[in-house]
């Protein structure tokens, strides 16, 4: 009889944990400069994966704020958010801070998504990190040269956003020096240089990675266990995560 009850004990703890493991989504986050390939990518493999797979560019997420904040004073939203002291780091901040919850929100709701992203300061890693360290993420580093980005930049359409791009491209290479790069500290899943290959042969790399990947041994979670990060978590949101 006790064994009958400890059998059935299992059973039903089993079904419970695969229940929670399940209904989480997945998340493929993609990281690397502007003109890295990132958005390309994302649309290739969101085609790949079908459509119950979503799609979130950090491009896209701005221009879809900025577009709700049109509708409302842009002004009154800075001075209630800032109280009126803000800066543009701030309000970038913000943004990608919202979009954190916003994965967060679909993944607990068992959507997976792709997020073509670029953590271009400690501050947002750091707050991914809090954010999204508990799920199955896949973290994949999109990289090219520096002379294949410059190309890639030239050959936009849009002309008018090239001096503002070029700029960003600079700064995401380190080429103005004032940050570090957006690499630097951060483990990766998976790398593709994205010089050697177009954006549907990236996409198939990334598929067959997720077909035999184990999200055990994921290291986005494990940035949690790198003093370096740690400290950051400690300084930014006053505590440990370890619980010390």
């Amino acid at each position: 009889m006790f064994k009958k009850l400890l059998g059935l004990s299992i059973l039903f703890f089993s079904f419970f944990v695969l229940s929670d493991i399940f209904s989480q989504g997945i998340i493929v986050l993609l990281n690397g400069t502007s003109c890295a390939g990132k958005s390309s990518i994302a649309k290739e493999l969101s085609e790949h994966l079908g459509e119950e797979w979503i799609h979130l560019g950090v491009d896209d997420y701005y221009s879809s704020l900025f577009e709700v904040l049109n509708k409302k004073k842009f002004d009154i939203f800075l001075h209630e958010k800032f109280a009126g002291n803000w800066s543009l780091f701030d309000f970038d901040l913000y943004t990608k801070q919202s979009l954190h919850i916003k994965i967060v929100r679909l993944v607990g709701s068992g959507k997976s998504v792709i997020v073509d992203h670029v953590f271009d300061c400690d501050e947002t890693f750091t707050n991914c990190l809090v954010k999204l360290s508990d799920y199955k993420v896949l973290f994949v580093k999109v990289f090219c040269s520096y002379e294949v980005a410059k190309q890639r930049l030239e050959l936009r359409q849009n002309s008018s956003d090239n001096w503002r791009m070029s700029n960003i491209v600079e700064r995401h290479f380190c080429k103005l020096k004032r940050k570090p790069s957006i690499h630097d500290n951060k483990t990766y899943d998976l790398e593709i240089d994205t010089s050697n290959f177009s954006p549907e042969e990236c996409a198939f790399i990334i598929e067959e990675k997720l077909k035999s990947f184990s999200f055990d041994y994921a290291n986005f979670g494990r940035h949690l266990e790198n003093s370096y990060w740690e400290e950051n978590i400690s300084t930014e949101y006053n505590f440990s995560v370890f619980g010390n």
